[in-house]
């Protein structure tokens, strides 16, 4: 088994970052793989949930490739795009439309079981912007 795991303080509030890391985490994810987000803030003693936790992506067509600076992979469901440099903002064309998932909240469960968190979409028509140090999340509209 392989574990990913980024701990980082601030990243309940850090939706750009988290998604980073989630789409990372889903161009290798495989039933070994399980990654893991904690923000260092809550410390230890306390159970963190993010909605992009709940993406139902179906199973990957294959591989991830690497195709003008961008990481991508895609799913039954969608598709996945990272953009792992620094400074430079990458122009994807895909082809079709798309949902962007756009995930608010999460952070600490609550004793009674509740999270605040949600996932939203945005319409993407055939391009998309993935800018530096950015992931992002498409479902098939």
């Amino acid at each position: 088994f392989i574990s990913i795991v980024s701990k980082k303080r601030g990243l309940t509030a850090n939706v750009k970052l988290r998604m980073f890391v989630f789409a990372s985490y889903l161009l290798v994810a495989n039933p070994r793989v399980v990654l893991y987000i904690s923000d260092l803030d809550y410390g230890t003693r306390c159970i963190l949930y993010y909605p992009e936790y709940g993406i139902d992506s179906g199973r990957p067509l294959g591989d991830y490739i690497k195709k003008g600076g961008v990481y991508q992979r895609s799913f039954e469901k969608g598709v996945v795009l990272v953009n792992p440099d620094q400074n430079t903002p990458r122009t994807f064309v895909l082809g079709k439309s798309y949902k962007k998932i756009v995930p608010t909240g999460g952070g600490p469960v609550q004793k009674d079981g509740y999270w605040n968190g949600r996932i939203d979409y945005e319409k993407v028509d055939r391009t998309i912007t993935v800018y530096p140090l950015s992931g992002i999340v498409l479902k098939n509209i």
